[in-house]
């Protein structure tokens, strides 16, 4: 897709060095976006093309002081306070109650949820101070919609996520900024790929960059009056 839908806009992607975080980024930066990217590990890719329009930042999401550094990364280096913000970064917890333990469900519900508190007060208090409007959209998983026993600190902390996002959305929507969420496909067992298939009405598993194209009309301007939207990004499996 040709165009510059996101000129002007800086965002921050966690979770950018691979996978929809990855996707995300590259499509962002050739619509026209600056990008801080967040991530653990170095990006899978080093050497794109884009290189010029993206800040990598190496580090945890749960570290206070990688959402500070990512803040003054954007002003000092690309020329302003964020305005969009991508937040993809998870882990899986694939265990039954019984069989998790509180360090599991903590560091769980650190990655996929407390990190998502951090980086919206982060995001959304620069955009106040600024006065000015912005976008998140929040990556979920169906799991947080519809139980499927993918691990119940791992369901819980996307449901939590679903609704972090919408009430976030109302309480911000009157500073124009906007905030929604977006469940996709969790990873599956082997054993259970067939009969999710066989449940899709489109019959195939999403991809990474079609994720990225959702995630880039809900952070552009064309998606101005769409706010508090949990988007099931599913090839219609939550309608079946």
């Amino acid at each position: 897709m040709q165009g510059q839908r996101l000129e002007g806009k800086i965002a921050v992607v966690t979770g950018g060095s691979s996978g929809i975080g990855k996707a995300t980024v590259d499509l962002f930066v050739a619509q026209g976006a600056k990008v801080v990217s967040i991530d653990l590990s170095e990006p899978v890719e080093p050497e794109t093309p884009y290189a010029d329009g993206v800040i990598f930042i190496k580090g945890s999401v749960t570290d206070q002081d990688v959402w500070t550094a990512a803040t003054k990364a954007a002003k000092d280096r690309l020329g302003g306070i964020p305005n969009v913000l991508v937040q993809s970064a998870g882990v899986p917890g694939r265990a039954r109650l019984t069989d998790t333990s509180l360090e599991q469900w903590e560091r769980v519900f650190n990655v996929n949820v407390t990190s998502l508190f951090m980086g919206m007060k982060v995001f959304i208090s620069g955009l106040l101070e600024g006065g000015q409007p912005g976008a998140i959209v929040n990556i979920s998983s169906l799991a947080g919609i519809r139980a499927q026993r993918a691990g119940a600190a791992y369901e819980a902390s996307k449901a939590a996520c679903a609704h972090l996002s919408t009430s976030t959305a109302v309480e911000y929507a009157s500073s124009g900024i906007r905030v929604n969420c977006m469940t996709r496909n969790s990873d599956r067992p082997a054993s259970a790929v067939q009969k999710w298939l066989d449940r899709t009405p489109l019959g195939r598993w999403g991809t990474a960059e079609e994720v990225a194209y959702s995630c880039l009309y809900l952070c552009s301007d064309e998606a101005s009056f769409v706010t508090g939207v949990v988007l099931a990004h599913d090839g219609g499996w939550s309608s079946t």
